[in-house]
């Protein structure tokens, strides 16, 4: 299908439009060197018997928040249109384990399946990374032990090899590490943070040790932010996934009925009309689109501008305050620049360094109070 370009009229602009950051165009050249890579790839897992499916780019951002880690999350690109909740494919292994669920129980085992399309992950763009990528892979449905393993390992070397990568193989394997983590004397959201570090020290990324750590030795207190947000009367609350978050995917479900639970309590005792919204755990991209009216970010590093002179500085009162909370070990410079980047004032709530839920707290408590919805 082939269309004529039409003249701009004098009353378009005709400003360019530019290509997003971290998007890059594919010219013809390297499209012609990328085809002929992907067809050599393909073609190793076809003779291997691995059959090729598509997904589509757009799912439900539930299907990845159960999936995928913290970080991968926070990579999301995540909206809400029409009161659905939709995300761009980070990866393929989730889409293509729903396909599975939904199509192909009945088929035989072991089940091998290829694929290899774009995926979208919101990170920093930085030499060899873009927002936009190709993902080549597949996936052995089916197929425990060894053998299962042997065959995914040769393939990985095989299709390396097709297109003149002499591949060094490292194996590793996390089964051996959670079984040596499940002898120590840890609660299941240590064992998940010490996987998570691992995986970030790997790739030579830093960890925080010290704010980190110190979050995970105390019993979670997200339970009682839930309670004194709702007796504070918050509208909204909307749990965020940030890097330094700490994420069981797959028990997000218990998780979220008894935070519900814990609000319907608190609303009753505190005599409210009705309980506040509370939102599944969302990504922190997604999160700051859903962002209304006047909104702040306390953060330790700002010293300036304070949160109450923030507020008694306005000509008048905000139809509604949204409040960005970092998780303990706060928020990173690059997520409080998205913040600011999203309309968000970067504020500090005074010297001292408040736990999370302490800092959530006292920031709606000053909210409520200097817009006069709390106290005389």
């Amino acid at each position: 299908m082939t269309e004529a370009s039409a003249v701009p009229s004098q009353r378009e602009s005709t400003t360019p439009v530019e290509r997003l950051r971290g998007m890059q165009d594919v010219g013809p050249e390297a499209y012609r060197a990328r085809r002929q890579v992907l067809d050599r790839l393909l073609e190793v897992l076809g003779r291997h018997g691995y059959q090729l499916i598509e997904t589509p780019v757009l799912e439900p951002t539930e299907l990845f928040l159960r999936k995928s880690g913290a970080e991968r999350i926070a990579q999301m690109y995540a909206v809400t249109y029409r009161n659905r909740e939709i995300a761009l494919r980070p990866e393929h292994t989730a889409s293509v384990l729903r396909y599975y669920v939904e199509s192909l129980q009945t088929e035989p085992l072991p089940l091998r399946l290829a694929y290899a399309g774009p995926v979208f992950r919101y990170e920093r763009p930085q030499a060899g990374r873009s927002r936009q990528f190709t993902e080549v892979g597949c996936e052995l449905l089916g197929a425990p032990g060894p053998a299962g393993d042997a065959e995914v390992i040769h393939l990985a070397a095989e299709v390396l090899d097709a297109v003149g990568i002499r591949p060094r193989i490292v194996v590793g394997h996390v089964g051996i590490v959670l079984d040596f983590l499940s002898r120590l004397p840890l609660r299941q959201r240590v064992r998940d943070w010490l996987l998570w570090s691992m995986e970030r020290l790997r790739k030579g990324q830093p960890v925080d040790l010290e704010p980190e750590l110190a979050g995970l030795t105390k019993e979670p207190r997200f339970a009682v932010l839930l309670e004194k947000a709702t007796e504070l009367g918050v509208a909204e609350i909307v749990p965020v996934v940030t890097r330094r978050s700490v994420v069981r995917p797959w028990k997000e479900g218990a998780k979220q009925e008894r935070w519900r639970r814990i609000v319907i309590e608190a609303t009753e005792q505190c005599e409210r009309a009705r309980p506040p919204r509370l939102h599944t755990p969302l990504p922190l991209p997604q999160a700051l689109r859903l962002a209304d009216g006047l909104r702040v970010v306390p953060w330790e590093e700002e010293q300036s501008l304070g949160l109450r002179q923030l507020l008694r500085g306005l000509t008048e009162a905000p139809r509604q305050v949204s409040v960005l909370v970092g998780p303990e070990g706060g928020l990173e410079p690059q997520e409080v620049e998205m913040a600011r980047g999203a309309g968000f004032a970067v504020v500090t709530l005074g010297p001292r360094i408040l736990r999370a839920e302490t800092a959530a707290i006292v920031a709606c408590a000053l909210v409520m109070h200097e817009l006069g919805e709390l106290g005389p």
